[in-house]
């Protein structure tokens, strides 16, 4: 037998063993493109494939641990689940998880590769994702190893195939697989991969023999050749599928191991020349965008496919086979089923391979469109002699009704429930006309239907027996649920004319945004809808629609204004930063501050991109909504009519990760944050977006860093910012590089010139410390002595033209502070002189090698300065003294750039930042005088001129400002480190002109007043007129909500409802899932425990309400634990608590009615047609004590304290056991449980106590609940019989939620608790106690009393008093008698092990930890005694010794300073 009979003996042998593997790349994101197209596991045949490789999962950013990219659709619905579940199908499927990515980017990767410790972390968490996810095993998908143009470094290949080593001995104990995809390039090759070595230990690696030629090289080409052709020339001649193979096989890979790659797509180009079509020919960018995966220079098989059918492209083949066609300017090349049955499969054969894979399985033309379904998928089993794709049909979960499942038409039924399949083949249709893309229905058999794609192709479907077309749901259904006949339906895919707005013609709540003729269909938020008129989302009564026409908005008649018009004159663009605030007095910067009329724009500076939705998020949350930033700044428009206010996005911090290279390059992604920052800018007032990341490709001026699809990326993402900002009259503006080689790497100038407002050139920080040398920080021009040319502004705005900017958008930016050096040889001051560092921190700006003008201008007019000044204008001055030389701008220089930037018709000019001029006058010239000397040059400004020779040292008016808030938040500053939270710094976009905003936010009428008042509460019967709920009890969709709650649906298993923009949402699980409510995930039925109709959760019957009958006696129905978080129902508002709002208790009457109420319950609250009340959530502390007055005596509720801690009044979390529950330590009204891994302090219904006994809420009388009952309570152990004598209950160290561990002992104090032996004992000790301040006359008042039951028990209770001292604003002075502190912020361990000691506002404060946690200084936080050693052992609470007379004193009243409140003995 000769050599190639011997081959192709082994390949038949393969083929009838089924010896090959098929393996299926999947992309978990094809759930969201549009139907017919929408594909997610349910599509998936499960004897398709022999290997599944669900795409992708990341890296965790900061951690580089294994993380779900998408929790929502992985987790939360189960397509984790369904997937891994296609093996209870097809016992023999494997099922893996992809890591990685092109959009994942190589920074994290090489990263997490670098150390053996970050391996080990990694691969622990792997271990971990791979047991809770029951995958089969790991493909690394880093992309690529040592690529230095995608943030690798050289050494990776070693760093890659230690980490290799390293999962395979992990994996071995387990059996998983590992496996790899790689390049074929042998650059790559080169540079990422120890072959040999990875060889040995992956179980087969997977060659992406695609993408071997894109747009990217200039020229149409076939991506994927099989092999050389005349044509390649240079490194593209073996940069093909069979040398790329072979190239692996040369280096040692074992052959059985290499996985072939097909590609079930194309790569798409625009032509340069349409009349040269052939392979090579010069192209300008990626042909047009696909109708559904709407990336431009791809189209899935299922987009390309149509158009061979349609007979308007040409067909041809390359050298070697490959297929491409071409219309116009438009090139295609792709694979058909042809090439991928015969020669690709061939090739794997003959080179003894060990199968093939393709990308992507959602990609193949799964529906049947083209004719054959999956013919890709059947080409590759075909030419490997597997079977081809089955039609197996999955099994539906039994219902009550017909199976709904949104896919297309069926052949079979098997159950009695209609099942949704899609024919093997759709017939021909030559005698229906297409009226355009849709549904259209068979006027004489509802059975008969059709569908029209984009190209008006018909195609005729014919449902199975028994079933008609439904046109509603795009399925077949039983006949009882459609009216049949002839009809249509749109498959809601919208033309565009002309890129704008358009109504929707079928859905009123949709509207589309065209853009290059593609539509992208949006969603107006719930329970709104879009008026073409005015091109906004507007309420019910204000909403305008036709049904059936879609109608473009008028951009002309709505009349927006142009930019021309919204400032006259040049441009004078101010960044105003909020973290100016935290400067020491009398620095600290304020909106109050900015005089308005100086400027024409003013930037808001920053907000921060999160890392993980990829959403715009407030950096500081406290400044810009509680201390109402935001509002005042947007407050400066009605002072100076014209200004507009943007927000800024980014900065040089903010741009130091990967994340901003992740939004630009995944299209859906941009899409997601252009809908989510319009709503931002239009819900809080903005004008517009200035858009900050530094820079694209080149982050932080690293242009190793980034890929160069970076630049593409950034120019889409600002071409549809500016497609949905225009229509609705909002400005967008990009802060851009100044240097060259950045301009040339990070942008594609003219694109972005041309859909931008304007462009902020950062023409600063040419020089500084960094070079070693001193220089000035903003060179206008050059100068003879400088090494570079392009170091100046002069260059760099030229530049830009150059390179297609239009003059008239560049605005020069202008720094208002000045680089700082420190000389190596004081006798070298000139420019060029050699450095050590930057220069000493300023006193107010604290930052080595910058200071402000206000800094540097104080400092040298003092003695000893000596300041120089460039008489030919190129530079400003520099100054130095000593060793310190600073270079910065003055008037004078300011001036010369004012009247440069005329001469030369640029925009205007841009000043970084407000609070670094002389904003005081320090220097004696006059207040801002540098932003003055600007607006004089551009702007003709009719301020005074400075008094020459200066002099004049008058300090501004000083403007008042509001009264800082007490602190609801964590937020970043010079006394803290931010939270990472997935709520940090969320906007809120309810609708409505006053926003309903998240916990840690305040409306912006956070000062007035607030009365508690009780929930409305509905009749007890219904209306017979009243809206009919499914079966279950509620929240219903629609219903108020807050967070990311994730509730069972009422009477549904297969879905849940998600908290949506503040409403909930109902979501479908992946098919064949249930909601799981224990957690909180969809889950297998069995695990589930769901039963259709049955209530998620059994409430009670509400608050204030008996359990309903009897009504007295015992309760037959008791309230358990729920099963969900408790959330709250109203944000809180901090108050400036006055001495009258002190003093005037609020007393409320609860009548307990004897019939069922339909009250909302006690862990949920619907949505109500009344207006919310003021009341605040049940973890929100009240401003005030309130006393509650019921038809049976109850207890009044202990005052409140206020919060000076900066911490955010969240509800409680910590370690603690899954579904655990007990009481809460000095409060029977409550109680705690362990859900998700959290501790969720929880409040029983009103008038319900919690049974520690009976692990439930139940009445006083059976809860047999007392404040001594409640483990960890901190009082004596004293029988319950004593309390009810005495005149409130036994009170102990106040109970708050251990995310608000800490009480101030400067505040009204609870009842304070002391046991003795006699009265007199206790009396002397009262009087010794240190936290009564001996300067204070203090007054008690004292009443006893004595226990029936227990004669020798004295009650004596005390009143304690302090005078009432005010300040001229009304507030309780509380700091006197305080010691006062210097280091804000410092903390010190205090008594015991239940305090600490902080220095607050110049104060030492006691502040005590609470519900038995103990300090912890390591941690510097509240927690369990068992972690901290020493005070694991300590007695919280006094022992009872049973004395013979005892003696307890209970003192209520007020602490004055000093020493906290405690239990004494």
């Amino acid at each position: 037998m000769s050599g190639g009979d011997f081959v192709n003996y082994q390949a038949a042998v393969r083929s009838r063993n089924g010896d090959y593997k098929l393996l299926c790349y999947y992309g978990g994101w094809a759930v969201y493109r549009e139907p017919p197209f929408d594909f997610g596991i349910k599509n998936i045949d499960p004897y398709s494939c022999t290997h599944l490789i669900y795409s992708f999962a990341g890296l965790k950013e900061g951690e580089l641990t294994i993380t779900s990219l998408d929790p929502e659709v992985d987790i939360v619905k189960g397509a984790y689940k369904a997937a891994v579940g296609l093996k209870q199908l097809n016992p023999s499927l494997k099922v893996l998880i992809a890591i990685g990515g092109w959009n994942e980017g190589g920074k994290k990767y090489s990263d997490m590769a670098s150390t053996p410790a970050s391996r080990r972390k990694f691969i622990q968490s792997v271990v971990t994702f791979l047991k809770t996810h029951q995958f089969d095993g790991l493909d690394l998908d880093w992309e690529y190893p040592g690529a230095t143009d995608r943030a690798g470094k050289w050494a990776d290949k070693k760093n890659f195939a230690d980490l290799v080593d390293e999962l395979h001995t992990e994996f071995m104990q387990y059996g998983w697989l590992l496996t790899a995809a790689v390049s074929p390039a042998g650059f790559r090759i080169q540079a990422g991969y120890d072959v040999k070595r990875i060889a040995q230990k992956l179980d087969f690696i997977n060659i992406m023999t695609y993408d071997l030629r894109g747009p990217w090289d200039g020229k149409a080409d076939h991506h994927a050749p099989i092999t050389s052709r005349p044509s390649d020339t240079w490194a593209f001649k073996a940069l093909n599928t069979r040398d790329g193979i072979q190239k692996w096989i040369d280096l040692g890979a074992i052959r059985n191991k290499l996985i072939m790659g097909i590609p079930f797509y194309g790569r798409t180009f625009t032509l340069s020349n349409p009349s040269n079509t052939k392979p090579g020919s010069r192209v300008t960018s990626g042909g047009t965008a696909g109708t559904y995966t709407k990336e431009r220079g791809f189209l899935a098989y299922y987009e390309l496919c149509s158009k061979v059918k349609s007979g308007q492209w040409t067909l041809h083949k390359d050298a070697v086979g490959g297929p491409y066609i071409t219309n116009g300017d438009q090139w295609i090349g792709y694979d058909d089923p042809d090439h991928s049955s015969c020669p690709q499969m061939d090739l794997v054969k003959t080179m003894g391979l060990g199968g093939a894979m393709m990308w992507a399985i959602d990609l193949d033309d799964n529906i049947g469109v083209c004719g054959t379904k999956w013919p890709l998928l059947s080409a590759m089993r075909r030419g490997l002699g597997l079977h081809s794709v089955s039609t197996f049909v999955p099994p539906e979960p039994q219902t009550s009704g017909p199976a709904v499942t949104p896919a297309m038409p069926p052949t079979t039924s098997t159950t009695s429930a209609p099942v949704v399949t899609q024919p093997s083949m759709s017939t021909p249709a030559p005698d229906f006309k297409c009226k355009g893309p849709g549904y259209f229905r068979d006027k004489d058999d509802c059975a008969v239907y059709y569908i029209c794609d984009e190209t008006l192709v018909p195609h005729r479907f014919v449902c199975p027996d028994g079933l008609v077309f439904d046109l509603v749901r795009h399925i077949c259904n039983w006949p009882r649920h459609v009216i049949c006949g002839k009809a249509s339906a749109p498959i809601r895919k919208l033309r565009c004319i002309s890129d704008g707005l358009y109504s929707d013609p079928s859905d009123c709540r949709m509207y589309a945004w065209c853009r290059g003729g593609i539509a992208q269909r949006v969603s107006c938020p719930h329970g709104m809808f879009f008026n073409p008129r005015t091109g906004v989302c507007t309420e019910e009564g204000q909403k305008f629609c036709l049904p059936g026409e879609s109608l473009r908005v008028n951009t002309e008649a709505l009349n927006p204004q142009p930019l021309t018009k919204m400032a006259s004159g040049y441009k004078v663009v101010c960044y105003f930063t909020n973290w100016a605030y935290y400067r020491p007095d009398p620095y600290k910067y304020s909106p109050e501050k900015i005089d308005p009329s100086l400027c024409t724009h003013i930037i808001y500076a920053y907000a921060s991109l999160d890392t993980t939705d990829l959403f715009i998020r407030s950096l500081d949350p406290y400044l810009d909504f509680e201390y109402e930033f935001y509002k005042r700044v947007l407050n400066l428009r009605n002072q100076a009519p014209g200004l507009k206010v943007l927000l800024g996005l980014g900065g040089w911090v903010d741009s130091s990760s990967d994340k901003y290279s992740r939004l630009v390059n995944n299209p859906k992604a941009r899409a997601r944050f252009v809908q989510h920052t319009t709503k931002v800018l239009t819900v809080y007032g903005f004008d517009g977006l200035d858009f900050g990341w530094m820079f694209p490709r080149c982050w932080k001026m690293a242009c190793s860093s980034g890929p160069a699809s970076d630049v593409q990326g950034f120019t889409d993402l600002m071409k549809e910012l500016s497609a949905s900002f225009r229509p609705r009259g909002l400005i967008l503006s990009a802060a851009v590089s100044s240097f060259k080689k950045i301009i040339e790497m990070s942008y594609d100038v003219q694109a972005l010139s041309s859909v931008v407002d304007f462009l902020n050139v950062l023409t600063y920080d040419f020089h500084g410390a960094w070079e070693r040398k001193t220089g000035h920080v903003a060179p206008l021009y050059a100068r003879p002595e400088d090494m570079y040319a392009s170091q100046n502004s002069d260059f760099s705005l030229s530049y830009w033209v150059k390179k297609g900017a239009d003059p008239s958008k560049l605005v020069m930016g202008i720094p208002f502070y000045g680089q700082t050096f420190t000389l190596a040889n004081p006798a070298q001051s000139g420019l060029n002189a050699p450095v050590v560092k930057g220069g000493d921190p300023g006193p107010a700006t604290l930052q080595r090698g910058m200071m402000a003008y206000f800094e540097i201008c104080q400092a040298v007019r003092t003695q000893g300065w000596s300041k120089v000044v460039d008489t030919t204008n190129a530079i400003g001055p520099y100054a130095h003294k000593g060793t310190q030389w600073y270079s910065y701008e003055d008037p004078a220089s300011v001036t010369n750039k004012a009247q440069y930037i005329k001469s030369k018709g640029y925009g205007g000019a841009m000043v970084w930042d407000l609070s670094l001029d002389d904003v005081l006058n320090s220097c004696c010239r006059e207040p801002m005088p540098l932003l003055r000397t600007i607006n004089r040059q551009l702007r003709s400004v009719q301020y005074p001129e400075p008094r020459p020779g200066g002099g004049d040292c008058t300090r501004p008016h000083e403007v008042p400002t509001p009264h800082p808030p007490r602190r609801t938040t964590t937020y970043a500053s010079a006394l803290g480190t931010k939270v990472t939270e997935s709520h940090y710094g969320e906007f809120n976009l309810t609708k409505g002109t006053t926003p309903s905003l998240p916990p840690w936010m305040t409306t912006w009428s956070g000062t007035t007043r607030r009365t508690t008042t009780e929930p409305h509460r509905r009749p007890p019967f219904t209306s017979a007129t009243e809206d009919t709920r499914p079966s279950g009890t509620g929240p219903y969709p629609g219903d108020s909500c807050r967070g990311q709650q994730t509730l069972p649906s009422p009477g549904k298993c297969s879905a849940y409802l998600s908290c949506v923009n503040g409403e909930l949402v109902e979501t479908s699980c992946v098919p064949g899932l249930h909601w799981n409510k224990a957690a909180g995930t969809c889950d297998w039925p069995r695990n589930a425990k769901c039963k259709s109709g049955q209530p998620p959760i059994t409430p009670p019957s509400g608050p204030g309400s008996r359990p309903p009958y009897p009504p007295s006696g015992p309760s037959s129905s008791p309230v358990r634990p729920p099963s969900l978080p408790v959330r709250p129902t109203q944000a809180p508002v901090p108050t400036r608590s006055t001495t009258e709002e002190q003093e005037m208790p609020v007393t409320t009457t609860t009548q307990r009615p004897t019939t069922q109420s339909t009250t909302p319950t006690w862990w949920w609250t619907p949505a109500s047609s009344t207006p919310p009340t003021t009341t605040k959530s049940w973890w929100v502390s009240s401003s005030r004590p309130t006393t509650t007055t019921t038809s049976r005596p109850v207890m009044p509720e202990r005052p409140s304290l206020p919060d000076v801690v900066d911490v955010p009044s969240a509800p409680p979390s910590g370690p603690c056991k899954e579904g655990e529950t007990t009481g809460v330590p000095g409060d029977c009204t409550k109680f705690k449980q362990c859900l998700h891994g959290t501790v969720n302090v929880l409040t029983c219904p009103s008038g319900l106590h919690w049974s520690e006994t009976q692990k439930i809420c139940n009445w006083p009388d059976q809860a047999k609940c007392s404040v001594s009952s409640v483990p960890g309570n901190g009082v004596p152990n004293v029988p319950s019989e004593w309390a009810s004598n005495l005149p409130m209950p036994l009170p102990s160290i106040p109970v708050l939620p251990p995310a608000l561990p800490l009480t101030p002992a400067i505040a009204p104090a609870p009842a304070l608790l002391f046991v003795g032996r006699t009265e007199a004992a206790m009396t002397a000790r009262l009087n010794t106690r240190k936290w009564l301040p001996p300067l204070i006359k203090h007054q008690f008042a004292s009443e006893k009393n004595t226990v029936p039951s227990r004669p020798n028990v004295t009650i004596l209770s005390v009143l304690h008093t302090c005078p009432v001292t005010r300040n001229p604003d009304g507030i309780h002075h509380q700091n006197k008698g305080r010691t006062p502190c210097s280091k804000e912020g410092q903390t010190y361990p205090g008594p015991q092990c239940t305090a600490r000691v902080r220095c607050s506002q110049g104060y030492f404060t006691v502040e005590l930890c609470t519900g038995g946690l103990v300090w912890n200084e390591g941690d510097k936080t509240c927690t369990l005694p068992s972690a901290v050693p020493k005070c694991s052992d300590v007695i919280l609470t006094p022992k009872d010794e049973g004395p013979k007379e005892v003696v307890v004193m209970v003192v209520t009243g007020v602490v004055c300073g000093g020493e906290p409140p405690g239990t004494g003995v």
